[in-house]
């Protein structure tokens, strides 16, 4: 399993917990009011999917920030149920600065918070079919030449139709080094601890642990007002995808 990240420059603000196969951990917030991104998840193992989103971002002041998502995914599956393709969750999200104003410059907090609509088809595992809430942590800390980060989050779901998703436990430890002014790699583990999920009255047997190494990349060409990401993950659970990549621009 693998997966690689290539990224616009080191400040392609965005909100963490809605995008977690975007490269490293994101701590910025942009400079203009209003920013869109459009990118491309694909994963493929025992099941196969391709997934494509349109956030759109409004900075109200330097250290808040909001996000909206939405897209459309279309799965490829080796059992049933069939195959399918259609809108996803819809995805709300807000980031906020917790870095102290007295406090070290070099060291940076972030607070997130989301909310999932239940707009995709949780019959055909196109959504959760309940509601989802969402919260996190990330910190980052210089280390010499590069900049240690982690992320803790949390999503949380409602009963459905039918469906009630387990809760999930996210974490993602790893560096970001800056090669130039414009672009920067990043190296880490990240994972997804998904509780037992229930539907149509039946509850999975086990809960399903994803972990992957992800390196990635953030640049931002020349005189370019767009910013490239993109991410390479490599399975290295069971449950995982055996590869995985995203690619996005931000514009």
């Amino acid at each position: 399993t693998l997966l690689w990240i290539f990224s616009a420059s080191t400040a392609l603000a965005r909100v963490n917990g809605l995008e977690p196969w975007s490269p490293g951990v994101d701590f910025e917030f942009s400079r203009t009011a209003w920013t869109r991104e459009a990118f491309l998840r694909t994963g493929s193992g025992a099941d196969d999917f391709l997934e494509g989103d349109l956030a759109v971002r409004y900075v109200p002041n330097p250290r808040w920030e909001l996000e909206g998502k939405a897209g459309y995914i279309a799965l490829d599956r080796l059992q049933p149920p069939e195959n399918a393709s259609g809108v996803n969750d819809f995805a709300f999200g807000a980031k906020y600065n917790l870095t102290p104003k007295s406090g070290r410059r070099s060291a940076k907090l972030i607070g997130e918070a989301g909310l999932t609509l239940p707009t995709g088809n949780s019959r055909r595992g196109l959504g959760s079919g309940g509601w989802g809430f969402s919260g996190g942590l990330g910190l980052r800390y210089p280390v010499q030449a590069m900049h240690a980060y982690s992320y803790l989050g949390a999503d949380l779901f409602s009963k459905g139709n039918k469906t009630h998703m387990g809760n999930i436990f996210r974490y993602v430890f790893g560096t970001e080094y800056p090669l130039r002014k414009k672009f920067s790699v990043t190296m880490d583990v990240r994972g997804a601890l998904h509780g037992k999920d229930k539907i149509q009255g039946v509850r999975s047997k086990n809960a399903v642990q994803e972990i992957y190494f992800a390196p990635g990349a953030f640049w931002q060409p020349k005189k370019n007002l767009w910013r490239l990401q993109s991410t390479l993950l490599i399975g290295l659970s069971d449950e995982s995808y055996d590869v995985g990549w995203m690619g996005g621009a931000q514009f």
